[in-house]
């Protein structure tokens, strides 16, 4: 699967990617989420994990308009503040307190595409399908 990652936070950004690789998935990172829009815009992804407090498009409104935009798109949302719950309000289909264990991150893809099964977009099975 594709997964797109937005984070201000570079470390933070090389990790994520390097984990997701580690899971099988191709990994690309943006660090806003103004440059994540445009990479959404460009090329489709399955998963978009993000932070909540960024530059230029904080990642709570990446969500919201992602969910408007490519609603297929499975979100998860990262935050090191208290404003966890605004990524509920926005709609991500996870949300985490950083520091978060990435064991938490790959659960939570695979039990989402083991019970939405079809709704890869960027043309990759979906785990779960034959």
């Amino acid at each position: 699967m594709r997964v797109l990652i937005a984070d201000d936070d570079a470390g933070l950004r090389e990790i994520l990617k390097i984990f997701m690789a580690r899971m099988g998935h191709d990994a690309i990172a943006a660090e806003n989420g103004v440059k994540a829009l445009n990479q959404l815009e460009k090329s489709p992804y399955d998963i978009l994990i993000t932070d909540g407090d960024m530059p230029e498009m904080t990642g709570f409104e990446l969500c919201r308009v992602v969910k408007e935009r490519f609603p297929h798109m499975f979100v998860i949302g990262l935050t090191g503040s208290s404003r966890l719950r605004e990524f509920e309000k926005a709609g991500a289909h996870s949300r985490y307190q950083k520091p978060v264990q990435f064991i938490e991150l790959q659960l939570a893809i695979e039990n989402h595409f083991s019970t939405h099964e079809g709704r890869c977009s960027a043309g990759a099975a979906c785990p779960g399908q034959a």
